[in-house]
């Protein structure tokens, strides 16, 4: 009498339990790995936004100046939209800055991907291979 009041009982298998699980695992397994891509690329779009901020600063100071500048301090004191500010976690780093063209990386705290560009005669940094485009690696 016992033993059918245990058959009779409604519920999941340990092997069932096991298998939802492991089905739940994988997918968050692959959700994980999307988050990651999703705020790398977020990432880059930031640091893209402060070279491309920086781009236009450096145009200004050549044009008062006839000269690009590797001093940061300088843009952020010019005048011209409001000065140059970096955005929170990018590290951001000028190479070298001339009468010829400049060329600088950056990077975020909380990526490990780098973003490099060059304008002009300047050195190609890290993985930038066309001048004025941003490439990261």
């Amino acid at each position: 009498m016992d033993i059918e009041r245990f058959r009779n009982k409604q519920g999941f298998t340990l092997i069932e339990l096991l298998m939802v699980m492991a089905i739940i695992g994988v997918l968050v397994s692959i959700f994980y790995w999307r988050i990651i891509e999703v705020k790398d690329r977020a990432y880059i779009a930031t640091m893209e936004s402060v070279f491309q901020l920086f781009t236009t600063h450096q145009e200004s100071y050549y044009g008062d100046a006839g000269t690009y500048t590797a001093d940061l301090n300088t843009l952020a004191a010019a005048a011209l939209m409001g000065g140059f500010n970096l955005s929170d976690g990018v590290q951001f780093t000028v190479h070298e800055a001339d009468a010829t063209g400049w060329s600088a990386t950056a990077t975020h705290n909380l990526s490990t991907r780098t973003c490099a560009i060059f304008v002009g005669q300047a050195s190609p940094p890290g993985a930038a291979t066309h001048e004025g485009a941003v490439a990261c690696n």
